[in-house]
């Protein structure tokens, strides 16, 4: 298929669906950071509560923003859905 027929380059709904996946990934990676903070500080009696408390506030920052960029492609696909707007790949 043509570029054309693909609809590249990406729609506005794409960047932010990428934006929405990546958020979604950092928001991970530093709750999986905040895990091994909250074992450190157990097992070797590290007083780490502060830099657990920027990992968690971070996590939940990354984790809100990935949800409000993922918003918009929700709302694009409800739309597509009640006007019949999908192309069907079997044709």
């Amino acid at each position: 298929m043509a570029r054309k027929e693909l609809g590249w380059p990406p729609c506005a709904g794409a960047r932010h669906l990428h934006r929405a996946i990546a958020l979604s990934v950092h928001s991970g990676i530093a709750t999986g950071w905040m895990v091994v903070l909250v074992f450190v500080d157990a097992l070797l009696g590290l007083h780490n509560s502060q830099a657990i408390a920027i990992m968690f506030t971070a996590a939940m920052a990354l984790f809100t923003l990935a949800l409000v960029f993922f918003l918009p492609e929700v709302g694009l696909t409800d739309a597509g859905c009640r006007t019949g707007g999908f192309l069907s790949l079997s044709a």
